[in-house]
């Protein structure tokens, strides 16, 4: 990270005394330097700040459940809420909240605050009270708590939900970023970014079987340049490349007003929703708030639309940030409501595992897909071994569901599709569904009903071939007829 090396000596020298040693040689460096510095924090802030960064480093267990995916599909629509929280968790040195301030935040504003999803932000060094204060029969999921290096103070970001993870929370540290302590006390920066490990988070989120939200949590610099422009290229290339077709929530202290260039093309390359832009009228000052700091995005997918109902501020008198909570309606377009002839509820997607009997193993996309590799090497279904299979073609329009010799495509986690290329070969790289992108499905025990759990099915490529799972573990599209190492087990 840009200039942490000074930091790095600093450090080492301050480490290398006392408490009480550090404090007297720091105060002497102070006295040095503190004439130029306009309205300076205390003497010793700088030395008790560094001590603080020292004292926590790598990943501390904030006790959440154990990732888990759902079984309930999804219904016709649904809320979500979501809030964004800037806690100002850094060192009481630095004018941060206590500990006994951040478990009242968590009691008072949190625990009944109805929100499911929450993004933190500057919880840098409070994370221990903030999970002491949390109610964990309300909020039983959270990601694991950054501390950072031996000089500085992890990313700050924490995500709370009422949903499960279905898997670990991914951080990715901006490659830029502005100022740092030595520049602070020095003058020459109004904030040491640079000492934060600002970036984003990315928490794959179950709300149902077939929606899994990805949510990302971010906090960017004060920079108002180079630098902040950087960072919105970092996080807009980050979820293009891993987060297609899939719904997605950005949140997060982005130091930045939606009116400013880089944050509009950054929506604009997305196709992201400002929500204090879509918010309904009446239910939010959009002049004032448009211009603020904290914000939430959002994009739906071809199953889910997501708009907003409302977008408020919470008032609360611990962190200088106000939460912002955002109420979220989601449709699944995937859902047919039936007929008073058809009572049966009748899907045109449906999210599965594939399960090969002969050689006792799931189907995966290496990496929930975009990559080359398509086998059936895992025991267990997990995130790459999880599937949503969609209609493309109906044979029979007055059924509307998944049946034996409909057309359909196969699309992993991560948005791309499974693919048949015309050598015999599977991968999981296509963004979209075209020709090769397309199987028919073949019932083998469900010839004239819906697709179901157990039912035995093979897959029929465009090229006329059949897809097998080979016995070393490679799945190929080569085979003229569907036996036994050709038929896979919906699970």
């Amino acid at each position: 990270m840009k200039k942490l090396k000074l930091n790095h000596i600093t450090l080492a020298l301050c480490l290398g005394m006392s408490v009480n040693a550090q404090a007297d040689w720091f105060g002497d460096l102070i006295d040095i330097i503190i004439d130029p510095i306009p309205n300076p924090i205390p003497e010793d802030s700088y030395a008790r700040a560094y001590l603080d960064a020292a004292t926590q480093s790598g990943y501390e267990s904030s006790n959440s459940q154990a990732v888990t995916r759902l079984e309930t599909v999804a219904g016709e629509s649904g809320e979500l809420t979501f809030a964004v929280f800037n806690v100002k968790g850094f060192p009481e040195a630095l004018d941060g909240i206590s500990d006994a301030e951040a478990k009242e935040l968590t009691q008072t504003y949190i625990n009944n605050s109805g929100w499911d999803i929450i993004g933190l932000q500057e919880n840098w060094v409070r994370n221990s009270a903030i999970v002491d204060g949390l109610n964990r029969s309300q909020y039983p999921y959270m990601s694991d708590h950054y501390q950072g290096s031996t000089s500085t103070y992890g990313d700050g970001l924490s995500t709370i939900s009422k949903y499960p993870f279905i898997s670990r929370q991914e951080r990715v540290e901006y490659n830029d970023c502005q100022g740092t302590f030595t520049e602070l006390a020095l003058g020459q920066t109004n904030s040491p970014d640079c000492q934060a490990d600002k970036g984003f988070t990315l928490t794959q989120i179950n709300i149902h079987q077939d929606l899994v939200i990805h949510f990302y949590n971010t906090h960017m610099d004060t920079d108002r340049g180079t630098v902040k422009q950087n960072q919105f290229d970092q996080l807009e290339e980050y979820i293009n490349r891993v987060s297609i077709n899939v719904p997605v929530v950005v949140m997060g202290d982005f130091n930045a007003a939606i009116s400013a260039g880089y944050s509009q093309d950054f929506v604009d390359a997305l196709g992201l929703t400002w929500g204090c832009e879509a918010v309904a009228e009446g239910n939010y000052n959009k002049e004032n708030r448009c211009s603020g700091v904290d914000h939430i995005a959002f994009k739906g997918n071809d199953q889910f639309q997501f708009e907003v109902l409302t977008e408020q501020e919470i008032e609360q008198n611990i962190s200088d940030h106000d939460p912002l909570v955002t109420k979220l309606r989601w449709t699944n377009h995937y859902y047919y409501t039936p007929s008073p002839w058809d009572r049966d509820r009748k899907l045109t997607a449906k999210t599965l595992g594939l399960y090969n009997t002969t050689h006792n193993t799931y189907v995966a996309a290496n990496n929930s897909g975009g990559d080359n590799m398509v086998n059936h090497s895992r025991s267990s279904m997990g995130t790459w071994e999880t599937f949503t299979l969609k209609l493309k073609e109906n044979i029979n329009n007055n059924k509307m569901c998944i049946q034996h010799n409909d057309k359909v495509t196969l699309q992993t986690t991560n948005g791309h599709y499974v693919r048949a290329d015309n050598d015999g070969d599977l991968d999981a790289t296509a963004s979209i569904d075209n020709t090769w992108e397309v199987f028919t499905l073949k019932n083998h025990t469900d010839t004239s009903g819906c697709l179901a759990d157990g039912d035995q099915i093979s897959l029929l490529s465009t090229h006329n071939k059949y897809v097998a799972a080979e016995s070393d573990g490679s799945m190929t599209n080569n085979r003229d007829n569907a036996y036994t190492w050709e038929t896979f087990t919906v699970k």
